[in-house]
């Protein structure tokens, strides 16, 4: 591109759409900018292939979600090489407090049982499970799984079900 000065102009027209659209979905301030800037690097390196003023915003949007999808594939690959899940990562009903050794017992213990029960899930099921619980949205997950949005939502409605019986009993 010749114009920097044109860019620029590009840049602060449609940063705040980009940063924004990664906000939504959950990514950190920071994280939101950084994916932000790496969409612009790529329209900045691939401006000729740019057709024309007005599908700009459309050539800007493509970059955006090509950026995204690719992080949540990357995101994706390294959870495949963790299979594995800590579930003290689980929101506990009990607040534990390093003082009081049985809430400590009963914390873990509950912890034990979900991660019992959630290994008898079927596999994509489990999936959506644990990347619900990660804080993705149905979207995101409907990505990384390869899958409608209401399947997802379907799934999770149905292990929540699962779940809850098995976790009364």
């Amino acid at each position: 591109m010749k114009d920097e000065k044109q860019f620029e102009n590009i840049y602060r027209r449609f940063f705040l759409r980009v940063f924004t659209f990664f906000r939504r979905r959950g990514y950190s301030e920071e994280d939101g900018r950084d994916l932000a800037q790496d969409v612009f690097m790529r329209a900045f390196t691939n401006w000729d292939q740019h057709r024309s003023d007005e599908a700009l915003p459309g050539w800007i949007k493509s970059i955006t979600l090509s950026i995204w999808k690719n992080n949540v594939r990357h995101e994706m690959a390294g959870k495949r090489k963790a299979e594995e899940v800590t579930f003290n990562e689980l929101a506990s009903p009990y607040k534990t407090n390093d003082e009081e050794p049985l809430l400590k017992m009963i914390d873990e213990e509950n912890r034990l049982r979900v991660y019992r029960e959630l290994k008898k899930l079927p596999a994509r099921m489990k999936q959506c499970v644990v990347f619900r619980l990660k804080g993705r949205s149905y979207e995101e997950i409907s990505i990384l799984l390869k899958v409608s949005r209401d399947t997802v939502k379907s799934q999770l409605g149905q292990a929540r079900r699962r779940l809850s019986e098995k976790l009364r009993q």
